[in-house]
């Protein structure tokens, strides 16, 4: 089977096209923290995570953007001017795709072009209100909110990764975020454990008690 097809966007597509794909890009591997080269490519991530990284005014490093494989990695900078940095948060696997050639296959495969469309229509929504919850919700308010997005269940996990990586994602300190999690794990809600955030009680992430307001 062609891995490529693992990717959402590319579920549908015929085998001779997702060879073709194939035929296009090449392999390309980044260890952890490696700095991935934007040079009018778009990487169809096919293990591992990575992150848009930028500084903040303070210079602390914030993730506003994830993508986890399989996936098709800052789909917009292939159609308007890229900002700031991808950077592999883990042992990173996939292909790299020329930008004429991924903008080809969405002219050429309506099914890739409205799973697009539909994942950057999404990730706008998610945006707008990741920024209306960065305004008007308390840190560990933010926490619930982000970790309910994630879509666990109760016993899951929400969140795979150190405290200091969430904390990036959200644009908080980590100690703001350990304080959250403590609250939140106090009432019930969450659990941290060696894997990660896992999920307890999702009613109790809805509805905060008044200390944790």
């Amino acid at each position: 089977m062609n891995s490529l097809a693992t990717i959402p966007a590319f579920t549908a597509l015929a085998p001779d096209a997702l060879e073709a794909l194939r035929a296009a890009s090449h392999d390309v591997t980044y260890p952890p923290g490696a700095v991935i080269p934007r040079d009018g490519a778009v990487l169809l991530l096919l293990a591992g995570v990575v992150v848009g990284t930028h500084a903040d005014a303070s210079g602390a490093e914030v993730w506003p953007a994830r993508w986890e494989a399989p996936a098709i990695v800052d789909k917009p900078a292939t159609l308007a001017p890229a900002v700031g940095t991808l950077v592999a948060a883990t042992p990173c696997r996939g292909r790299r795709l020329p930008a004429a050639a991924f903008l080809r296959l969405l002219d050429d495969e309506p099914a890739v072009r409205r799973h697009v469309l539909a994942r950057l229509a999404a990730d706008t929504a998610d945006l707008r209100q990741r920024l209306a919850e960065a305004t008007t919700l308390p840190a560990v308010g933010r926490v619930a909110a982000f970790l309910l997005a994630t879509g666990a269940g109760a016993g899951q996990t929400a969140w795979r990764g150190s405290q200091e990586a969430l904390a990036r994602q959200l644009g908080l300190s980590r100690v703001t975020v350990n304080r959250a999690l403590r609250q939140l794990a106090s009432s019930g809600a969450v659990a941290v454990t060696p894997r990660g955030i896992a999920l307890l009680d999702p009613i109790a992430l809805r509805t905060p008690t008044p200390k944790q307001q």
